[in-house]
């Protein structure tokens, strides 16, 4: 793409400039995955970590989306992918949660999304299919695009290992064209490259193509038998879902120097590991290589208790959860109360025993 959009944009083939161009965008996609993807997630990290508000990260990676997006412009090379190179970084993040990639995705469709395709369509003349040979050209270019990705997502998949009812399932689902062919022909529009019929018939063609990916993509699952290994991921993952660690975002652990700390830190290393969340481990004072002080310990498990219980009395549970804890229950004059009336209760049940013995 870069070869091509370089030469559309000198109007011929000039060696040096596509060289250039190419050369580019190789030290941009080096520099981007290497030393670009240490600053984007130092980025990320440092906006979370100082701001309160997630709608700074959101913010953060609306500026990273830009900057290089425009670095790809300044060497000559389509916006896009720088774009898409940001889009690729910011995904692989540890500090992306849901409520950021949420309002992401929120911002992308609710604004970015009608803008790009309600300008598309206004740039597109359907008009042109009432003339025959227009809607040949059509089906031609339908024909060709669907016969060339399917028999090549088809022979990549059988060379990878797939079975034959496997590679028609992935051609079938690689079949069809999103927003990308839409994106090459308004930039191929946008530089006098295409004419607006042609820029119709590509549009035409995505369309057409999204819209039968749904139903052959069923019908090619259909006659694909479920492996025990997919129904034992499937089984893990519905499993995996009913429990409290796939709702976590982060990990806070508060350790010390000693053996148990170190264990309870690689311990929560390998549970957030497994499900991508970061883990942010605050370190506790030691006393000449020695246990904690008093004073911070039980600072400490002050602090927790008081967190503990104002989540169970949230919960109209402090009472059963201050005994699971093993602490002193906050109502002390219930609490001294109640042995009491259970000795009242068995002495009184004995008398009656007694009683009636008699």
């Amino acid at each position: 793409m870069a070869i091509t959009l370089g030469l559309a944009r000198q109007g011929g083939f000039n060696g040096w400039a596509s060289a250039r161009s190419v050369l580019g965008t190789l030290v941009f996609l080096a520099l981007s995955f290497t030393i670009g993807r240490r600053l984007v997630f130092k980025t990320i990290r440092l906006t979370n970590d100082h701001f309160v508000s997630e709608a700074a990260v959101a913010s953060a990676i609306m500026v990273v989306l830009g900057t290089m997006a425009l670095i790809t412009h300044l060497i000559g090379v389509a916006t896009v992918l720088g774009a898409f190179v940001a889009g690729i970084l910011v995904g692989q993040s540890p500090i992306l949660t849901k409520e950021i990639d949420g309002q992401i995705r929120g911002i992308t469709a609710g604004f970015f999304m009608p803008v790009f395709f309600g300008a598309a369509g206004l740039q597109t003349n359907l008009t042109i299919l009432r003339n025959p040979r227009f809607v040949l050209l059509t089906g031609a270019m339908l024909l060709i695009a669907s016969i060339g990705k399917t028999a090549g997502a088809f022979t990549g998949g059988w060379f990878g290992g797939l079975r034959s009812r496997e590679a028609v399932a992935l051609a079938a689902g690689l079949n069809a064209r999103g927003s990308t062919e839409v994106i090459v022909g308004t930039i191929g529009l946008s530089m006098g490259v295409l004419s607006q019929d042609i820029f119709t018939m590509i549009v035409t063609t995505a369309l057409v193509t999204t819209l039968l990916m749904p139903p052959t993509l069923r019908w090619a699952l259909r006659r694909l038998p479920v492996e025990w290994e997919e129904k034992k991921r499937l089984e893990q993952e519905a499993f995996e879902k009913k429990g409290f660690v796939p709702s976590m975002e982060r990990v806070l652990l508060m350790v010390d120097e000693s053996p148990s700390g170190k264990l309870a830190t690689r311990l929560a290393g390998l549970l957030a590991g497994r499900h991508n969340m970061p883990v942010t481990v605050l370190s506790l004072p030691t006393n000449g290589g020695q246990d904690a002080p008093e004073d911070t310990a039980d600072a400490l498990i002050k602090s927790l208790r008081e967190v503990v219980l104002g989540a169970a009395e949230q919960a109209g549970q402090s009472e059963n959860a201050a005994r699971l804890a093993g602490w002193p229950s906050t109502s002390t004059s219930r609490s001294a109360a109640w042995p009491r009336k259970a000795t009242r209760k068995r002495r009184s049940g004995r008398r009656q025993i007694e009683s009636g013995a008699a």
